[in-house]
């Protein structure tokens, strides 16, 4: 299968599976799994070379054709393609990983699909998978002499620029996400009123010439620390 031709040949099998690429979702026994539309192009750029390596590299510029900002993306879609499989109860691995050099599709691909497809159809109803919606709080300047809360902005202003290009998200508004600045209001409440699945928040502190960023991913709804990381470099870079 071509990935560049995928809406005109809408579907493939795959292993057990068949993949129906116009509507997101893949069928086995009757059963339908639904994915988002950017891990339905991870799944097609893979399948485009079933048994060959594909580098990460080569993966981002296939799919999200940018230079920055889709490296978790990736990461999220290769772990939902394989939790959808074990769901369907392949205990098999579909996606290797080849360390230090990318992914490879372990199933052959073909264009020789079952009945099952049609018969998929009129069983049950293929559920909308959830929106993901983010909102970027500003960072807070925790910094011993309170003087960053510019670069501490700045950096906020930067991840919406750059999360906004992802076709898959929808990203809040700055001033909607700067309008609780300084308020200490509970990430559920911040959710509901930016209407948000997700949040990320951070913090930036400084000593002397030494930086650190702090960010935290967390779902709204439930207030779950969902991912967390900081870059604290050694060097000399303000």
């Amino acid at each position: 299968m071509n990935f560049d031709e995928k809406t005109a040949n809408p579907i493939f099998k795959l292993g057990a599976f068949d993949i129906e690429v116009s509507r997101n979702r893949i069928v086995q026994g009757g059963n339908t799994y639904a994915l988002e539309p950017q891990i339905m192009n991870v799944l097609c750029a893979l399948a485009q070379k079933p048994g060959i390596v594909i580098s990460r590299a080569d993966l981002i510029d296939k799919v999200w054709h940018v230079e920055y900002g889709a490296d978790e993306g990736l990461t999220r879609a290769i772990s939902i393609l394989r939790k959808t499989f074990r769901e369907a109860g392949e205990e098999k691995a579909y996606i290797e990983t080849v360390h230090t050099r990318g992914y490879r599709l372990a199933v052959p691909v073909s264009n020789e699909i079952s009945n099952q497809i049609v018969q998929s159809d009129a069983a049950k109803p293929t559920a909308r998978p959830k929106e993901i919606t983010l909102a970027v709080l500003p960072f807070v300047d925790m910094s011993e002499d309170n003087d960053q809360e510019y670069f501490a902005d700045g950096i906020s202003d930067e991840i919406i620029n750059a999360l906004v290009r992802l076709p898959f998200l929808k990203v809040s508004g700055r001033t909607s996400s700067f309008s609780f600045k300084g308020k200490n209001t509970g990430i559920p409440e911040i959710g509901a009123a930016l209407n948000v699945t997700h949040v990320l928040e951070g913090a930036v502190r400084k000593q002397g010439d030494c930086l650190r960023i702090t960010a935290q991913l967390i779902e709204a709804t439930q207030d779950y620390h969902l991912w967390s990381n900081n870059l604290a470099p050694r060097y000399r870079i303000i």
